[in-house]
């Protein structure tokens, strides 16, 4: 200042300006109340990469923040600058000529507000900041690229006050990158390297950088494809997000002329499609438009086909598939009330159909009409949201009994013929997932499995939710995870139950001991595994929120070769199966419908 003292951050000061020549002067300005920001703003990268990259896709291998550490009110920055290196599996720089056989694009995207906070995802996540393809790489001799913004003064480059803006740095592959002799490559960022400016100003900024980050090698693999002659993923958008299980018709019945999907959206869209995919055969629309999140039942019924659903609206419908066409089954929807949410998934049992919903309740209603079930009971010990799909049993002789979690961390079994409940289990965690019910077959132990938020996997006898099966002992996730999977039950050389947690971690654990000693083997992930894994064929496949869809060996836990396979959004339904024509159909978040071969 004026006196020779440092200015001091957070003070205010007054400006004065003198403009003398030799022979004039201006008017002396000046200026009060200026703020001095002395703030360094931080910058720290974290290693994103996937160990496998798909051919053709664009996946984020570096994960930026950049804190703008001013006041709230003061000024905004931008992001200029960042330089990477791109490297060989030994740490060895690539050339501008190697980079471009494996690499069609590099790009630098923001994290949108919409979607998975922090998770790229590349339907989502679309401003993109910075890019350079292939044509004009120029790398050194160290590997280096530098990306400039190419709107610095943009929205997407831009970090307000007081708040910190996340960013991906994303390649996309080429369609023959597997194919090259460098198909495996690494990233090294350091973040002390990126260049920041003031918005007002673009005044260059002082930086303070975490620790630089190399990203473990990312192999290109060409990945498990639809079937030969279909025309798969259909794309809706991403307003159309799938974000539970795509019901399933096979035809068995033979009322229709093929295999049927239906893709529930968020937009409040149900899309019907036939093996071939392609434009859908009928879309219908819910009114008012709702999304929906919870899971179709699909079922042949007096000579028709007719899909069961729900959406966050709190309505539920009754359509029937009329081949060419779609049509409302009943007179009209049946609305359960304003302000109610059900994510339950519709399940079937003979003539009635039963959900849970946000308004603490369970639900049995009558498939002909709509109308509740005649005796049903609201029982009060269900005093808290039902998220997932309830578990019946009215086929076991004397059972006739009801399965499901509430979100106050309990398990409870209710009457099917009346909704009284007659038994429950406090677990330690919140209750996403649904009940797994081993009952029905020859070789059925009667167990009931579950999960729960506090990171362990339940089995209960189902006739009393307190007594555990013999040999029992409930399985804690390891490091401790929560769970919002539903367990899958399979008869392998023995029973074994899959299920995966918030870290990525997919187990394999002995259905018939549980802990300490079922532990068969544990696949690590890249990405919240939220759906219920389902084994076919001596493999296991599930998606997760990182957009990818994995199969796993059933029997030794080892990733299948041309797996797993990135779509362009979260999953967090679960696949289904088509067993006659070997496919893998699933839906995700970018709003797209996808079927994968899965081969015999």
């Amino acid at each position: 200042d004026q006196d020779g003292h440092y200015l001091v951050s957070d003070a205010s000061y007054t400006l004065v300006l003198n403009s003398d020549g030799a022979s004039a002067s201006a008017p002396q300005l000046t200026r009060t109340g200026l703020l001095y920001d002395a703030s360094v703003h931080a910058a720290s990268a974290a290693d994103t990469s996937p160990s496998m990259m798909n051919e053709g896709s664009v996946d984020d291998l570096v994960k930026i923040q950049i804190s703008n550490n001013s006041p709230a009110g003061f000024n905004s920055i931008e992001f200029t600058t960042v330089t990477i290196r791109l490297l060989n599996a030994n740490l060895e720089p690539l050339t501008s000529e190697q980079a471009g056989k494996i690499i069609e694009r590099i790009s630098i995207f923001r994290d949108s507000a919409s979607g998975i906070a922090g998770t790229y995802e590349s339907a989502i996540d679309a401003d993109e900041v910075a890019y350079l393809d292939k044509a004009v790489f120029a790398l050194d001799g160290q590997g280096s690229q530098a990306l400039a913004a190419a709107a610095p003064d943009g929205a997407a480059a831009s970090i307000a006050a007081y708040s910190t803006g996340t960013y991906f740095v994303t390649v996309e592959i080429s369609t023959y990158g597997a194919s090259q002799s460098t198909n495996t490559f690494r990233v090294e960022l350091d973040p002390a390297g990126i260049v920041l400016r003031d918005g007002p100003g673009d005044q260059v900024q002082e930086i303070s950088g975490a620790a630089a980050v190399t990203t473990a090698s990312s192999t290109i693999i060409t990945p498990a494809q639809p079937p030969a002659g279909t025309d798969w993923p259909y794309d809706a958008g991403p307003e159309a997000g799938v974000e539970t299980v795509v019901g399933i018709y096979e035809n068995y019945g033979g009322i229709l002329t093929t295999v049927t999907y239906y893709s529930p959206g968020i937009d409040g869209a149900i899309r019907a499609f036939n093996f071939t995919g392609g434009a859908p055969k009928w879309t219908f629309n819910t009114a008012p438009a709702s999304p929906i999140r919870s899971a179709p039942w699909v079922e042949e019924e007096g000579g028709g086909v007719y899909i069961y659903f729900a959406t966050d609206g709190g309505d539920l419908y009754k359509i029937r598939d009329n081949g060419g066409y779609v049509s409302e089954a009943w007179p009209s929807k049946r609305s359960i009330g304003a302000g109610v949410q059900i994510r339950s998934g519709v399940v079937q049992s003979g003539n009635k159909l039963y959900f849970g919903a946000s308004d603490s309740k369970i639900y049995c209603i009558n498939k002909a009409d709509g109308a509740n079930c005649a005796g049903w009971t609201f029982d009060a010990a269900i005093n808290s949201p039902v998220v997932g799909t309830i578990a019946i049993d009215e086929w076991t002789p004397g059972v006739n009994s009801g399965w499901v979690g509430l979100e106050n961390w309990k398990m409870v079994q209710f009457r099917s013929t009346d909704g009284v409940v007659t038994s429950e289990y406090p677990t330690g965690g919140v209750i996403d997932s649904s009940p797994y019910f081993d009952s029905g077959w020859g070789g059925a132990n009667n167990n009931l499995y579950f999960t729960s938020r506090d990171g362990k996997l339940y089995a209960r006898t189902s006739s009393n939710l307190t007594t555990l099966p013999a040999n029992w002992g409930d399985f804690t996730t390891s490091p401790l995870s929560p769970i919002y999977s539903t367990p899958w039950i399979a008869s392998l050389d023995k029973k074994y139950a899959f299920f995966g947690d918030d870290s990525g971690a997919l187990y394999k654990v002995d259905a018939s001991s549980g802990a300490p000693d079922g532990l068969i083997w544990k696949f690590q992930a890249r990405g919240s595994i939220r759906s219920m894994p389902v084994v076919y064929g001596g493999y296991a496949y599930f998606g997760t929120l990182e957009g990818y869809i994995y199969a796993v060996d059933a029997n030794t836990g080892a990733l299948r070769d041309e797996w797993p396979v990135a779509v362009g959004g979260a999953v967090k339904g679960s696949p289904v199966l088509d067993t006659d024509n070997n496919t893998l159909v699933i839906g995700a978040s970018d709003g797209k419908t996808y079927m994968i071969s899965i081969g015999p």
